[in-house]
C-alpha cells in the first residue's frame, strides 16, 4: 500500500473541552491569585498580537479573567454573613 502525505488542511477543533480538559471558566475558578493575574497578562500579551495563533481566543478569554478578578475582589469586600443570625 502506498503511504498517503498528511492532510495539510487544519481539523476544526470542537468548541467544548476534550477529555482531562475543564471549561475556561472552571479552570479560572480554580488558580491562584498569582496564576490568574499571570494568566492575564499573557492573554493580554497574546489578544495584543494580531499574528498570535492564539490572538482570537486571549481577547474572547480576557473579559471572562478580568470578572473572575472583580468576583474576588468583591468577595474580599463582602464579609460573609454567619447563618444563624
Amino acid at each position: 500500500k502506498p503511504s498517503r502525505a498528511p492532510d495539510p488542511t487544519p481539523v476544526e477543533r470542537p468548541s467544548t473541552p476534550g477529555p482531562g480538559k475543564h471549561a475556561l471558566g472552571e479552570r479560572l475558578a480554580g488558580m491562584s491569585d498569582y496564576q490568574l493575574a499571570a494568566y492575564q497578562a499573557s492573554a493580554i500579551r497574546i489578544g495584543n498580537d494580531e499574528r498570535h495563533a492564539k490572538h482570537a481566543f486571549a481577547q474572547r478569554a480576557l473579559p471572562r479573567i478580568e470578572s473572575e478578578i472583580r468576583r474576588r475582589a468583591d468577595a474580599l469586600r463582602s464579609p460573609k454573613t454567619e447563618s444563624g443570625t
